[in-house]
């Protein structure tokens, strides 16, 4: 590499500054064209993101309205992929997750509901009638609800409770 530059270095000082500009010129327009298509990459891969989050937020969305309209589980992800010009692993991937926070979501909105009528005073058969659920299992709640309070997470749902409520 060393041998390379020498080699270089030499031919340069023995050129006339004419054909240095030249030289400079050429590196410079060289530079231009890297820049430009590292731009345009950029711009490409941004888009490809862009498209991916799209994917993920839209296909759930697609799966659902076919499935409203009458398909089947198997036949609205294939569809959703075709639609979409995605794999169809990469939808099926999708609507699990989706499906994993939609459970999530209706499971932290039943805990606020018992946590709320436990503040209310009601019993923990009252309350096991009311969500469907036995009365073991709304007092392992709360006492989660209190721990989660005591460790200072999700102090909001505890409030209730230990603002006198239960």
């Amino acid at each position: 590499m060393t041998h390379c530059v020498q080699n270089l270095s030499e031919k340069l000082r023995f050129a006339d500054h004419h054909t240095l500009n030249d030289l400079a010129n050429y590196l410079e327009e060289q530079a231009r064209i890297i820049r430009e298509r590292s731009a345009l990459n950029a711009v490409m891969d941004n888009e490809a993101i862009t498209a991916g989050i799209d994917y993920l937020v839209a296909s759930p969305r697609i799966v659902r309205r076919k499935l409203r309209q009458g398909e089947r589980l198997n036949d609205a992800l294939t569809q959703t992929a075709d639609e979409m010009n995605v794999p169809v692993g990469s939808v099926k991937r999708s609507w699990h997750r989706f499906l994993a926070d939609k459970n999530r979501y209706e499971l932290q909105r039943r805990n606020t509901l018992i946590i709320e009528l436990a503040a209310l005073g009601k019993t923990n058969a009252e309350i096991g009638r009311m969500v469907n659920l036995h009365a073991h299992s709304v007092s392992r709640i709360i006492s989660k609800a209190r721990k989660a309070y005591r460790q200072g997470r999700k102090a909001t749902q505890m409030n209730l409770i230990m603002s006198g409520g239960y």
